[in-house]
């Protein structure tokens, strides 16, 4: 018996290496390599043992030995270039790729130790863009966009995800379950997807069994999770003296100052903190590191006639929240149990029959007012208002003793509850491949249905606690006063939360023909395919189920590897469009020229491989925000009791009103797209280069009209109106090379932009050409034009010498450190007239990563760098220092950069003013800023045990590994951190630092 381990050149293990045993007399057995590279299979002295594997270089030895243990190392051929990767409704080589496909692989995504699966592609694969605006456990799903924006809004912007080839979410899967994550973004791969392509396709394959003897393995992970940047709030004194600097500038006599000088001195001295409290609350109310576990035990394995792989998977996230003493389920919590079940049975030779049975139970805690507004509560909440928890007792400040303690978050969420959400999901595939070689070689027909049911429960448990007001006594003691009782805890159960059904239900099915022969040089396969699909329970009309149905045919064709040529139609219906308007067709056409096999083409070490394609298709997109039936007639409403008429006159009456107007007219919007490429492998195939430059015209968007005047009292009807641009350009690299015998290394950094331009959304004509957003990015930020702040005189002359106007009228009067603004239309005053584009967008136009890693014997290291540019974002907290009520807290930077006297020349902020408040928060330059950061995403370093080691051991394989996620980030965003679209106002992303070890036995 001899056994051994099959590996990459970096030490990785490598699953379904076919290891074959040629006898002297000419006798085969064979057998694969376990998910983990291990295998076993008999052999006698003198036979040859033969390691092939797609994509590697296959290497043979004369066993010497009939017993012991033999390892391979198997060596890339040029990238993998038989390589199979997958794309819509089946694969292909990569050598015959014509389209524009990104992937990446299980063995990538399990090196992130974040709890969702669309957080670990965030910079391995160029033209992905992921936004992740929370760290909430259970709710930390980013925002994807394939190539940016491509229609009039983000939210219309998200690609299709398809999980085993039918529409699924794919956040909370197990990486452990995942084989490979196809990224579909030009028109030759999205085409045969059609009403629902438009925005690019992301694909995920779970994993399989091999034939083999059956692998068990176990990854166990312990980590921490700590907040990646909070805000930083000032101290009582701080904000004690801002808030004295404001009434002073603001013309307030001293003795109507909020704050005397001695409760001033109370704060910086801290004498008396129940009566002048100090409490930064992201301190004192968030911790500074929480608990995450997870682990995954999976098995596998077959033998000629059955194949499986079994999955199962457990994660628990702690949330940040401290609760006191209180029920520990006030806090945020996530438990999440992920099963799968992957079965192929060769029921004969020619036919195949493929059960997946997938799920996960997910149970999610939050405190009974939600993230959002908790984290708002946060931010709006002075340090003066409650010094805290004080032996089980929430104290909140004396106005009798401090005048304008200020809002206090602890009245919103301490002790009042939490809500359990309960989630169950379920998918089922059931999937027949029959061979039909007997009617000509190559044919196969395959029937897949599929099925899904979530069922979500939300539970809400209410309550309340008495808070307690200090008191000084006459003898200078405190006691405290109690104020309300225990509050009665409640109970309800809701199971329409978040506006979503309690239970969401759909089915899938497909019949589909497949054919592929070789003829000498000529490779040909084609399809054709059937599908429907109906949703039950949809968000709108919810009695009334959603569906789909559609063709799919596709025609490939190869000669030599040499010229190829790729054939895509999709021809689909959507419920949306009167049935004359219903069906669509979606045709594409690529095309590829593998120069480095021509006979002319120099044979040569530092070019070896060289192939150009290009491709262009239509695609479409049926879908305005959650609205159906767009046809649909003209609709009405009735109401009682809502008109009264004459005038003084008491009395109402039932009546009707118009509603939406329907028009049978409307069709899909239809998206064309071009993508040219280059493909080239250079210094003896150690340097890999990606170049795809792509084009997307998009006309038809389905909008509602904004033109129509309001006075008409109608809601427009749905039209095939807008229209919207967008182009740009990926460049990814990879060199991989060696130094010695046993130094592997590899470095791949990549490069992504695009950028839209709307053509047309019906806008009403503004007052100025340049409010137009017309010709502007979607999502474009508009806003004043900042000055500088004001100085008196001095600033109206220099804008008067700098513009050659006078300094407008700002329908304030300014004072001293107020924000400027320019008059952009020269009428003398500063108005909305004046608003125009500031900075970028919220998504960046330009993401870029740097992959890099290497491996040294038993060790391997790992990291993805990422950083985004041409950004921007909108600062909340800074534009509005305390508030308007005056009770909200300080960020530190407002006091030290803010405006006086003597920083003048360098203040980057305005100076204190409740005056001036409004004036200086209105959006402009100055507080819509760049977005820019680069972040070192992923990072991990590993050590495996040599097999020397392991013979004393009961494992094939061990290893240990160090890993982190989020773990710094460069970037001059004055607030938080500078990835979340709001981060001043949700729960912190977080740095998470893991320590895990895998074995297999």
């Amino acid at each position: 018996m001899l056994k051994g381990t099959v590996e990459d050149e970096f030490g990785e293990p490598l699953i379904g290496v076919n290891v074959r045993v040629i006898t002297p007399n000419n006798r085969v057995m064979g057998t694969v390599t376990d998910i983990n590279g291990n295998y076993s299979i008999l052999v006698e002295k003198a036979a040859k043992i033969e390691f092939s594997y797609v994509g590697f270089q296959t290497f043979q030895y004369v066993v010497k030995s009939n017993i012991g243990a033999y390892n391979v190392k198997l060596q890339m051929e040029s990238e993998g270039l038989d390589e199979v990767v997958v794309v819509a409704y089946g694969s292909t080589r990569k050598a015959t790729l014509t389209g524009a496909i990104g992937s990446v692989g299980s063995k990538e995504l399990i090196k992130s130790p974040t709890a969702t699966l669309a957080n670990a592609l965030s910079g391995k694969i160029p033209g992905l863009t992921s936004v992740q605006s929370s760290g909430a456990p259970g709710l930390d799903d980013p925002q994807i966009l394939v190539r940016g924006i491509g229609t009039l809004t983000t939210e219309g912007s998200s690609p299709l995800i398809l999980v085993d080839g039918v529409e699924r979410s794919f956040n909370s899967i197990d990486p452990n379950e995942i084989a490979d994550v196809s990224i579909l973004k030009d028109a030759s791969a999205t085409a045969v997807f059609g009403v629902r392509g438009a925005n690019g396709v992301i694909l995920i394959t779970t994993k399989r069994g091999e034939k083999g003897k059956t692998s068990v393995s176990l990854t166990s992970q312990v980590g921490v999770q700590l907040p990646t940047a909070l805000l930083d709030f000032s101290n009582s004194y701080v904000r004690a003296a801002y808030m004295t600097e404001a009434e002073y500038n603001d013309g307030i006599a001293p003795e109507h100052y909020t704050f005397s000088k001695e409760i001033i001195e109370a704060f910086r001295d801290h004498t008396n903190p129940l009566i002048y409290p100090d409490i930064d609350w992201y301190d004192y109310v968030l911790k500074k590191a929480v608990p995450q576990t997870q682990h995954n035990l999976s098995i596998s394995g077959g033998t000629d006639r059955a194949r499986y792989f079994i999955s199962l998977g457990y994660l628990y996230q702690q949330g940040l929240f401290e609760t006191f003493g209180t029920d520990k389920n006030n806090n945020f919590l996530y438990n999440r149990y992920n099963f799968r079940s992957n079965v192929d049975i060769d029921i004969t030779k020619s036919t195949l029959l493929s059960i997946n049975l997938g799920g996960r139970v997910e149970k999610r805690n939050q405190p009974v007012v939600g993230e959002e507004q908790i984290f708002r509560f946060l931010g709006e909440s002075s340090p003066t208002a409650s010094p805290g928890v004080v032996d089980g007792k929430l104290i909140i400040t004396n106005p009798e003793y401090l005048p304008k303690p200020g809002y206090n978050a602890f009245n919103e969420f301490y002790g009042r509850g939490y809500t359990k959400a309960t989630k169950n999901v379920l998918n089922v595939d059931v999937t027949l491949n029959q061979k039909l070689d007997f009617i000509t070689s190559g044919l196969s027909v395959k029937l897949k249905g599929a099925y899904n049911n979530d069922y979500i429960v939300n539970k809400k448990r209410t309550s309340g606690v008495p808070t307690y007001t200090p008191i000084i006594l006459a003898d200078g003691s405190i006691q405290l006063q109690k104020n309300g009782d225990e509050g009665k805890f409640d109970y309800s159960e809701d199971s329409n939360a978040g506006g979503r059904s309690s239970i969401a239900r759909d089915w899938y099915t497909e019949l589909g023909l497949n054919y592929s022969h070789t003829f000498g040089k000529h490779e040909v396969n084609a399809l054709l395919l059937y599908n429907q699909s109906k949703k039950y329970y949809p968000s709108v009309y919810s009695e009334i189920a959603a569906g789909y149905v559609g063709l799919v045919g596709r025609v490939t064709y190869n000669y030599a590897t040499r010229y190829l040529l790729d054939l895509n139609a999709g021809y689909n219906g959507s419920e949306n469009f009167a049935p004359e308007q219903r069906f669509g067709f979606f045709p594409s056409l690529s095309v590829g020229w593998v120069l480095s096999n021509e006979k002319f083409f120099p044979q040569n070490d530092w070019l070896t491989y060289l192939k150009i394609r290009g491709s262009y298709g239509v695609v479409g997109n049926d879908k305005l925000g959650s609205n159906r039936f767009l046809y649909s007639p003209d609709t009405y409403g009735y109401s009682g009791g809502v008109y009264n008429f004459g005038t003084d006159n008491p009395e109402y009456v039932p009546g009707a009103y118009e509603g939406n107007i329907g028009n049978p007219n409307v069709t899909w919007e239809k998206a064309y797209k071009q993508n040219y490429g280059a493909d080239l492998y250079l210094f003896k195939d150690r340097l890999k280069v990606n170049l795809d430059f792509f084009r997307e015209r998009r006309k038809d968007i389905l909008i509602t009209r904004l033109s129509d005047p309001i006075i008409t009292g109608k809601e427009s009807p749905a039209i095939n109106y807008g229209k919207v641009k967008n182009q740009g350009y990926e460049i990814a690299l990879r060199w991989e090379d060696k130094i010695g015998k046993h130094f592997n290394y590899f470095i791949s950094p990549s490069l992504s932009y695009s950028h839209n331009e709307i053509i047309e959304m019906d806008e009403v004509k503004p007052n100025e050409p340049y409010m137009s957003q017309t010709g502007h990015p979607v999502g474009q930020f508009f806003g004043y034009e900042f000055y500088g702040f004001y100085n008196g005189s001095e600033t109206e002359k220099a804008y008067e010498q700098k513009y050659g106007k006078p300094f407008p009228d700002h329908g304030v009067s300014l004072q001293p450190g107020a924000v400027c603004y320019v008059d952009l239309n020269n009428d003398g005053t500063i108005d909305g007239d004046d608003i125009h584009p500031v900075g970028y967008t919220n998504f960046p136009e330009y993401s870029a990563s740097l992959n890099l890693g290497f491996s040294y014997k038993g060790f391997d290291f790992s990291m993805v760098l990422s950083g985004v540019t041409n950004v921007s974002r909108k600062l909340s907290f800074m534009a509005t220092p305390i508030g308007a009520q005056r009770t909200g807290g300080l960020l530190n930077e407002n006091y030290t950069d803010r405006w006086t006297t003597s920083t003048a020349s360098t203040a980057t902020l305005p100076a204190p003013s409740f005056n001036m408040l409004v004036n200086n928060s209105k959006p402009s330059r100055l507080w819509i800023v760049d977005g820019d950061y680069i972040r070192l995403k992923n990072v991990e370093l590993g050590y495996r045990l040599s097999e020397k080691t392991l013979k004393r051991l009961p494992f094939n394989s061990l290893r240990f590994y160090l890993n982190a996620y989020n773990l710094f980030t460069i970037s001059d965003y004055p607030e938080a951190d500078p990835e979340p679209i709001n981060s001043a106002r949700s729960y912190p992303l977080t740095r998470i630092i893991n320590f895990g070890v895998s074995l297999n036995f």
